[in-house]
């Protein structure tokens, strides 16, 4: 999974580390939603490197496993295919793993909530 994050391609080669009815949250972005199953996330996947992103890159720079709960805090960099302007944010991942896979994963802007939503866990 985390080899997927920091692709800056299209490619989403992690549909077997996600469970079939997985929940992808991320509702806190502009235009954000929630996806569900693993097409609709490979779906999303491909349109933010098509129809979004000129250039979209993910650096993983911390995981934190809780239980069953994993935060990936990431950094962001990226390049807005109709604007050509420049993004780059720290965020955070938040994943919850069944049977060894992700079952839901949330995006947040807010990394200090995300360890504490775990933590509190």
């Amino acid at each position: 999974m985390v080899s997927t994050l920091e692709r800056s391609d299209s490619r989403f080669e992690g549909l077997d580390c996600l469970c079939p009815d997985v929940e992808l949250d991320v509702s806190e972005l502009l235009d954000g939603r929630v996806y569900r199953g693993r097409e609709a996330v490979q779906a999303y996947w491909q349109s933010l490197h098509t129809d979004v992103w000129q250039e979209l890159t993910m650096e993983v720079e911390a995981i934190s496993e809780h239980g069953e709960a994993v935060v990936a805090l990431v950094r962001c960099h990226g390049v807005g295919r109709g604007s050509g302007v420049p993004v780059d944010m720290q965020a955070a991942w938040v994943a919850t793993l069944r049977e060894g896979r992700v079952a839901s994963a949330r995006f947040t802007l807010d990394r200090e909530r995300a360890l504490e939503a775990v933590a509190a866990e």
